[in-house]
């Protein structure tokens, strides 16, 4: 579920002039409490809409990335993701333990670019990125994710698709802030987990854009494997895949 500069590549090469946008609309989701989680969130609600290019910053369809570095076939710049909180009250696998925080997960990323052209790019994205869990009173770390890979992004008239699939890589802490059992909260039905680092499943995404006029669609699906994941064994996980995914439609009112 990486949040990055992908954006930039519908651009214009080398931006040297601001642009921005602003709206808002309306958003269908349907999102998992964390993949591998029976409970799924239904969410339709109004959603704003602001989307900047500028040299060096770029924020657009709820992507960040300010560039550190650009050359012909790298790119480094910031890579962000994040993840709702979770009412484990809401969650047979979890009951009577304690909530998830939302969690914001920042780090550097690296693009290198196999191929591209006008309408058409095929690219690794290579992102690291540190967890930060906070209820707004505290925030505590939680560990490093990466999620590596390849993507294929092209432009048919007016929609653009983007591709892409990978494996998932976390560290011990990561992985059991979501998916360990503490002895306290153990059960004859939810015995004992701590899983280990390393191999934490397998993505695939796929997403859609068109524009026409000052209307926008948007649609996004992400598939998580757990197959063969640190993930898979844990008793809070009930499926071995989740799925995510989501779509809205906006109004654009202003751009300059």
């Amino acid at each position: 579920m990486s949040i990055t500069a992908s954006d930039r590549l519908y651009a214009t090469d080398s931006t040297t002039e601001s642009h921005w946008s602003l709206g808002v609309g309306m958003g269908f989701y349907s999102i998992p409490d964390y993949p591998g989680s029976e409970h799924i969130n239904n969410v339709l609600a109004p959603i704003p809409y602001l989307e900047y290019k500028g040299p060096l910053l770029t924020f657009s369809n709820g992507r960040i990335s300010s560039l550190l570095f650009d050359s012909e076939k790298v790119v480094i710049d910031i890579s962000a993701d994040g993840t709702p909180p979770v009412e484990s009250k809401n969650n047979g696998a979890r009951k009577e333990m304690p909530d998830l925080d939302p969690v914001l997960e920042v780090g550097p990323a690296l693009e290198y670019y196999l191929w591209r052209n006008a309408r058409n790019t095929l690219f690794f994205d290579i992102p690291l990125r540190y967890g930060l869990a906070s209820d707004f009173k505290q925030t505590k770390g939680i560990g490093w994710l990466s999620n590596p890979l390849i993507k294929y992004h092209f432009q048919y008239y007016q929609w653009r698709f983007r591709a892409g699939l990978g494996p998932i890589y976390a560290s011990r802490k990561h992985n059991n802030y979501y998916y360990g059992v503490d002895k306290a909260f153990s059960t004859a039905y939810r015995p004992p987990y701590s899983p280990d680092k390393g191999y934490s499943g397998f993505l695939y995404s796929l997403g859609m854009q068109k524009r026409q006029g000052r209307l926008k669609f948007d649609a996004y699906f992400r598939l998580v494997d757990l197959a063969g994941s640190e993930r898979k064994d844990s008793p809070l996980v009930k499926r071995n895949k989740s799925l995510l995914w989501g779509s809205s439609i906006t109004w654009i009112f202003s751009e300059q």
